[in-house]
């Protein structure tokens, strides 16, 4: 039984030498020096850009209003995927999860009856709410 190196071999990018066609815009510490513009980008970008031209010209107000009633309908309907969507674009994301195991107090009230007269209020404007599974 032959014992394991310890030391890691090094990639090939890391044993290369360095291009022969000059500093490549780098100074000695590799970073990019005063002018030069870095790297390709992105190739697709003009492709996407395009295609995002294409669809906005096609997508009328007409077509923005029946996918905002179809999220609207789905997420009555208890889609709780359209629900999220549908709260995502309105109110923005949210900026941090919400650990839903916390116990707050709100005032007398516990965060379970705090959570069913959420629930209660929203079944009473005509929303589907279900208990989580």
């Amino acid at each position: 039984m032959t014992p394991k190196k310890s030391a890691k071999r090094k990639s090939k990018a890391a044993r290369k030498k360095p291009s022969p066609n000059g500093n490549n815009g780098r100074d000695k510490s590799g970073k990019f020096t005063v002018g030069n513009k870095g790297g390709p980008g992105n190739p697709h970008s003009r492709q996407v850009a395009a295609f995002r031209s294409v669809l906005m010209r096609a997508f009328t107000q007409e077509d923005m209003e029946a996918v905002a009633q179809m999220l609207i309908r789905k997420s009555r309907a208890g889609d709780m995927a359209a629900t999220k969507e549908l709260l995502d674009r309105v109110m923005g994301k949210a900026t941090q999860p919400i650990d839903a195991d916390i116990n707050i107090s709100w005032g007398d009230k516990t965060t379970e009856e705090v959570m069913e007269a959420a629930a209660q209020a929203l079944r009473d404007a005509g929303w589907t709410v279900e208990p989580p599974k």
